[in-house]
């Protein structure tokens, strides 16, 4: 095998392969959907459980990483459970340096910042992680995406893991940012619907609402199904 294809130096094409298969990797994760609206923030992900003897509550895709800001993960296991804790130890690190909670562009920038670094490093492995950090800045909803490539990207509403190139073309058809919470509630359960298909059932979905008094509710397995029977009566 050519040192390229191991390495983190450019291919003769002027790609890099280990990002590409870290990203390849992490679109294996759980689907998930962040929507930003003027009266809250929701978001929709699946759900798996790798042994059914698993405590549920134990896989999440949604994390609280300090009050005010919720990080959004997907893809490889064990890679997404260190972000978590890369997460958690550079949010601390920045509340201490700046004396206020970092809003999310700062904390995104901060791990882009280090994944863009290992990018040229031969030494360690690329996590396959997709990485949203969503929050408020002033009232203002904010979702800031990176991954392992250290792009840093921010959006009104974005989709990935497993299935997002079609949960991502459903937004860009569905979303407006002046929406209601119960329609913000049904544009991202709508959007995970298309990664899901036949497993698109309440027990398959976790959801939660994010609102501007910093308050994040997870809503029950009944909560949800009563959300879904809602959209597919209005269908």
């Amino acid at each position: 095998m050519s040192n390229e294809r191991i390495g983190n130096n450019f291919s003769k094409e002027g790609t890099l392969y280990q990002v590409e298969y870290a990203l390849e990797a992490a679109k294996k994760g759980m689907s998930c959907v962040a929507v930003g609206s003027t009266s809250c923030m929701v978001m929709a992900a699946s759900k798996r459980l790798p042994e059914k003897l698993m405590d549920p509550d134990y896989i999440s895709s949604f994390v609280s990483i300090l009050p005010g800001v919720v990080a959004v993960l997907s893809g490889y296991l064990m890679d997404v459970q260190r972000t978590t804790t890369i997460l958690s130890e550079t949010a601390v690190d920045l509340l201490h340096d700046l004396g206020y909670v970092p809003t999310p562009d700062i904390l995104a920038r901060e791990i882009a910042d280090q994944w863009q670094l290992q990018t040229q490093e031969d030494s360690r492995r690329l996590p396959a992680v997709f990485l949203a950090v969503v929050g408020y800045d002033k009232g203002v909803p904010m979702i800031y995406y990176t991954d392992t490539s250290g792009t840093l990207l921010p959006y009104k509403a974005v989709a990935f893991g497993e299935g997002g190139t079609l949960m991502m073309k459903k937004l860009e058809k569905i979303y407006t940012p002046q929406q209601t919470e119960t329609e913000a509630i049904h544009t991202a359960l709508i959007s995970l619907s298309e990664a899901l298909g036949a497993d698109y059932l309440a027990t398959n979905v976790e959801l939660c609402i994010f609102t501007p008094d910093g308050k994040v509710k997870r809503s029950t397995t009944d909560e949800i199904d009563a959300f879904l029977v809602d959209i597919a009566e209005k269908i």
